[in-house]
């Protein structure tokens, strides 16, 4: 795996953890971009395995982890080529994320990353997407907090319908509460908002407001001009009576809804073509909604 940052940090913490080193049946191995962050991982996941099984054996555990500095081609491919699987959590993607995807594609490795840069996915998928298929591969974008947690709980919540009904939910509205917690973006996805002003491969999306900007095909509905408006985000607060609050859409609100219909398309339409999904912030308030505008 690849990244030295919060998400990888936490990542390669709770790997230890729960396979530690020399004593589990999976093998892994982390590179960085940075020496010094890489020893500096190093010392953390030491103490990490201290303070886990109680004892003075982090040091010795830690050293059959082969760690890896990876700046060039050739050093990410000695990680890649004897590895069945590389999670990249290094980004900005669209400067240093191609180069990964390549090499795995090439040495037949499966692929997770946890970007939200869709414009890089876009690219990605139009470069890469046949020969990944052509080789049966797994590559899975876009596996990070902000997409994943709804994803995975649409997925549950529509199984459960499925269950329950014989049918899917036609429509779905996610609501989000934050209560004493305000997230903070890490160095990486503040690089990456940065970069989003100037990124060539935005040009991927042609529309940036389409809910169907990741999918690959098109709808064929009579009303998708409809179906289409109504999967679109709309800033406006609007009180809503059946959860008694104020709500609006929010900054991940389009993202989540373009993959949303990305994954529904990926799995073949399991929740139907028509679909309409959307995702909103609850404020006590209709002035506290405003800022979300």
């Amino acid at each position: 795996r690849f990244g030295t940052g919060f998400t990888g940090g936490l990542i390669c913490d709770l790997l230890v953890r729960t396979h530690r080193p020399s004593e589990s049946g999976l093998k892994y191995c982390f590179g960085g971009r940075s020496f010094e962050k890489m020893e500096s991982l190093r010392k953390r996941l030491i103490d990490t395995l201290n303070n886990e099984t109680g004892l003075s054996n982090g040091e010795s555990l830690i050293s059959s982890v082969p760690m890896f500095v990876c700046n060039t081609d050739e050093e990410l491919s000695r990680c890649i080529t004897n590895s069945k699987v590389c999670l990249n959590v290094s980004g900005p993607y669209v400067e240093c994320g191609e180069v990964v995807v390549k090499l795995c594609c090439d040495n037949y490795t499966h692929y997770v990353d946890v970007t939200g840069e869709f414009g890089w996915v876009k690219k990605m998928q139009r470069l890469y997407g046949p020969s990944i298929a052509s080789k049966g591969l797994k590559f899975s974008m876009c596996s990070g907090y902000f997409v994943s947690v709804i994803d995975l709980g649409l997925l549950h919540l529509q199984n459960f319908a499925v269950q329950m009904s014989g049918l899917p939910c036609k429509e779905v509205i996610h609501y989000t509460h934050r209560e004493g917690y305000t997230p903070k973006p890490s160095t990486g996805t503040v690089k990456s908002i940065g970069l989003s002003t100037t990124d060539p491969t935005k040009e991927e999306i042609k529309v940036e407001s389409d809910p169907y900007g990741l999918c690959n095909g098109k709808l064929c509905l009579s009303n998708i001009d409809d179906i289409t408006n109504r999967n679109r985000v709309n800033f406006r607060p609007v009180y809503n009576d059946l959860v008694q609050s104020w709500t609006t859409s929010n900054v991940l609100s389009g993202p989540s809804s373009m993959f949303v219909h990305f994954a529904n398309e990926e799995m073949g339409y399991p929740y139907g073509m028509d679909f309409i999904f959307s995702s909103k912030s609850l404020h006590e308030s209709y002035l506290t909604a405003i800022p979300q505008t």
